[in-house]
């Protein structure tokens, strides 16, 4: 923060952020942007961002949505998190690194989406995983009942990527 105006973190633990934002929050001052794209909580990101707005920069919580599969393409979406102007102010960064962008209001308000997402992701791969097991159980060729799927009001995104995985034995 202290040479660039926006800095983003995108880490793989609330820990490493706040190891990182140590390090950072020195070099807060006026005009700085906080955007935390990773996955953390929402406590956390509050905890944090509470501090970069003390210091008189602006925080907003960013993670993005969609899987490898998506960000390999730029097709990932971003929950963003913090105040209108803040909003308005970073979403050409954002549009540049997503294709679907969702003001989502308060700080933290977007860490509660992405965990809400990955809940219902995890709870799709269950029944996917599920379906696939009576499949194969059937005696069904396992490629027939993908497509089946995948034409039917059963598909998902989580169907249409991480059944792939599945059926090729990654």
């Amino acid at each position: 923060m202290q040479v660039c105006d926006t800095v983003i973190t995108c880490l793989p633990s609330p820990a490493a952020s706040d190891a990182v934002m140590r390090e950072m929050l020195p070099y807060v001052a006026d005009g700085k942007i906080w955007m935390e794209m990773s996955t953390t909580d929402e406590a956390e990101v509050k905890r944090l961002g509470a501090e970069v707005i003390e210091g008189g920069g602006t925080a907003t919580d960013c993670p993005v949505s969609g899987g490898c599969h998506r960000a390999d393409t730029g097709n990932i979406s971003i929950f963003a998190g913090c105040e209108r102007t803040t909003f308005e102010t970073i979403l050409p960064l954002l549009i540049r690194m997503g294709r679907r962008v969702l003001h989502s209001e308060a700080l933290g308000s977007a860490s509660i989406l992405k965990v809400i997402t990955n809940y219902m992701a995890t709870a799709n791969l269950v029944s996917c995983t599920e379906a696939l097991t009576v499949a194969k159980e059937s005696g069904m060729d396992l490629n027939i009942a993908y497509e089946a799927m995948k034409i039917s009001s059963g598909t998902s995104f989580v169907h249409e990527t991480e059944s792939q995985v599945i059926l090729n034995g990654s």
